[in-house]
């Protein structure tokens, strides 16, 4: 993209606190009102967070909290993953059996930007794996570990719809 005249870009899933960092740049300085948070403030948001989240494991609500911004969009977005896990499961199970890369590669791509987004890094880099794998055509590979995958997710899932939000 910077070679085709771009001057900048933001990766998914998109980090709040980066966009925000990257509109103050790119705006007019005389059309932007800064206001600073305090950091007493980011610590309030985190202190929100119902205490079971923090207990998870495979889950940093810090990260999670650093990618949506505040507490609510957090626990929106952990509402939102959490009610998708079983759909989401059937259909990456389902492009697997079939054999079908380009779904395959689409949800797990996907999924690994859900996951870093809600804070659940180890997983989104197992992901991140998994579409490498898919987008070589290593099927050994991703029958034998998409499984393992799969039930960490799913224990994720419902671990995070346990969680009162």
């Amino acid at each position: 993209m910077l070679a085709a005249g771009f001057t900048d870009y933001l990766a998914k899933p998109v980090n709040i606190n980066e966009m925000e960092q990257m509109m103050i740049r790119y705006l007019p300085k005389d059309e932007v009102i800064l206001t600073k948070k305090e950091s007493k403030e980011e610590d309030e948001e985190l202190e929100s967070l119902p205490d079971e989240l923090f207990s998870i494991d495979g889950l940093d609500p810090k990260v999670g909290l650093d990618y949506c911004g505040d507490a609510d969009d957090y626990l929106y977005a952990i509402e939102v993953f959490a009610a998708s896990v079983g759909e989401r499961k059937e259909k990456i199970e389902k492009a697997l059996d079939l054999r079908d890369i380009d779904t395959y590669t689409t949800d797990v791509h996907s999924l690994k930007s859900m996951l870093l987004s809600i804070g659940a890094s180890e997983l989104s880099e197992k992901a991140k794996s998994l579409e490498m794998a898919a987008r070589g055509g290593d099927w050994d590979r991703l029958a034998k570990e998409t499984p393992k995958f799969l039930e960490a997710y799913v224990k994720l899932g419902e671990c995070l719809s346990e969680t009162p939000h």
